[in-house]
């Protein structure tokens, strides 16, 4: 039950600092930096660590394209239990590591 709270709290931290690095790359060029995108058509979904960009681009020559970024917590839980999941999996391998060589 302790790895799984380590493993929870670190990945917790690392999505955390992923969301936060994906807000600043989006507030520059209106992009997240780690993200996973679905292109269609006129639109661009990306999901990454907890935050949903969706680009909007017009087809008219007067139209604006529209860019917008929400909270998904949806994206912010698949994110969280997969890194957790990786980082239980790492503190396992560690500790066979070390209890082999003792």
């Amino acid at each position: 039950m302790k790895k799984i709270t380590i493993s929870l709290l670190i990945s917790l931290l690392i999505v955390l600092i992923g969301m936060l690095i994906n807000y600043r790359a989006y507030q520059e060029n209106r992009y997240l930096q780690y993200s996973i995108r679905h292109h269609g058509g006129e639109i661009t979904i990306e999901h990454g660590f907890g935050l949903q960009a969706v680009h909007i681009y017009a087809m008219d020559p007067a139209d604006h394209d529209s860019h917008k970024l929400r909270f998904s917590l949806f994206s912010f839980l698949l994110f969280l239990i997969v890194t957790a999941i990786l980082v239980y999996l790492l503190l396992w391998i560690a500790a066979w590591i070390l209890k082999r060589r003792s």
